[in-house]
């Protein structure tokens, strides 16, 4: 069994859609008694299709390893729950509209004089500071504002969104990090202190080498479709049959990929002798590799490609890459109760601890599941409880 190393870990966790609560399961699964406070209804995502036996699936991707409890923080009384929750909890997170947490009275800084040691995390779209600190903001937006969908598509195509939900992800895997190393800044401080992590920085920051090659040279990036700017032959190739990848810009590689196509004069002419003249007679050269191509299928040439140890693959469906072997070899899909009953398949987080993936696997809670539990545990008793409950202020 893997050490959890966030074990002990206290996290209260105010977010909803998805880079928010992903993050909490990425630090749930490490350990974490991560709190899930809910509106009345519950998460949005919880009915948001696909379907899975009355649980929208987005949510269950995000959701195990937590607690629920429903609170109104419109009531008074229920703001003053998640303050009594925050009081001795090491983390909170929260993706409210920039202002309702200082409203609540769930700012920062109105947490940190209850208990200086807090890690506090909040998400934004924007940021907290600059003319769009209080915009809204959404996957496809922030793909749009950052220029990701400029350089995505073919060139002579419309801007595409990339297929997978990358800003939030990668939002949620800066906020867990960001997270961690603030605990780790406490334990040599003692003092919490508040993180910002934004959606649209995130997004930026997979951007890295377009805004390099932008502010050194001057250079706008556009689409390349499956090409690669600085690399050629670095693309998709249609064989006989259907389309695969090649990847073999660098000179090994080239020559590898020239000998299995039976093009060895191609390494010699001095169009195609460096990278540099690749890159510059991409057409003729993609024209030239394309031809041979077209002779053979896909399954001839990838097995020929692999044996010279060229740099290759078939391009697979979602489900057809969960079937192969290599996932079940890394486990990389695992089983987690349902909260309608049984189980359900779902993605393993992709790490390993002294060779061991984390197994942490309780299943996403019901709707308020938790909130007598967790509410007795912070020193509530029965007749509170109900009083409570009656006032609207939980569910």
């Amino acid at each position: 069994m893997a050490t959890l190393p966030l074990r002990g870990i206290k996290v209260v966790d105010l977010t909803q859609m998805l880079a928010g609560p992903y993050a909490t399961q990425l630090l749930a699964d490490m350990g974490a008694d991560v709190i899930k406070v809910e509106p009345p209804g519950g998460d949005q995502f919880r009915t948001r299709p696909p379907d899975s036996k009355g649980t929208g699936s987005l949510w269950l991707a995000t959701n195990r390893n937590k607690r629920s409890i429903v609170v109104n923080l419109k009531d008074s009384q229920g703001q003053a729950v998640v303050r009594k929750l925050a009081s001795d909890a090491d983390v909170f997170i929260q993706n409210l509209k920039p202002g309702d947490a200082e409203k609540f009275g769930l700012g920062y800084e109105q947490l940190a004089e209850l208990n200086p040691r807090l890690v506090y995390c909040t998400v934004t779209g924007y940021g907290t500071t600059g003319p769009l600190a209080g915009r809204p903001a959404f996957e496809f937006a922030l793909q749009a504002f950052s220029g990701l969908m400029s350089v995505t598509g073919e060139p002579d195509g419309p801007p595409l969104r990339v297929g997978a939900s990358v800003t939030d992800i990668t939002t949620a895997m800066y906020a867990a990090m960001a997270i961690s190393f603030a605990l780790i800044g406490r334990s040599q401080t003692g003092k919490g202190q508040h993180v910002d992590v934004s959606l649209y920085e995130s997004v930026m920051s997979l951007l890295n080498l377009q805004v390099a090659a932008h502010v050194t040279t001057g250079e706008i990036p556009h689409r390349w479709g499956s090409g690669h700017p600085a690399d050629v032959p670095y693309q998709v190739f249609r064989a006989k049959d259907g389309d695969f990848v090649v990847a073999a810009g660098g000179g090994t590689q080239f020559r590898k990929l020239c000998r299995v196509m039976g093009l060895e004069h191609l390494p010699n002419d001095p169009r195609y002798a460096e990278l540099s003249g690749r890159v510059q007679n991409r057409e003729a050269l993609v024209a030239e590799l394309s031809a041979v191509f077209a002779t053979r299928t896909t399954a001839e040439w990838l097995a020929a490609l692999e044996a010279e140890g060229v740099i290759c693959s078939m391009i697979n469906t979602v489900p057809e890459a969960l079937q192969h072997p290599q996932s079940a070899a890394l486990e990389l899909i695992g089983e987690v109760p349902h909260p309608a009953g049984g189980t359900f398949r779902m993605l393993r987080a992709p790490m390993r601890f002294d060779g061991q993936k984390p197994d942490r696997a309780e299943a996403p809670p019901a709707i308020g599941q938790h909130t007598d539990e967790v509410l007795r545990a912070a020193g509530y008793g029965p007749t509170d409880v109900a009083k409570l409950r009656e006032a609207g202020a939980i569910q």
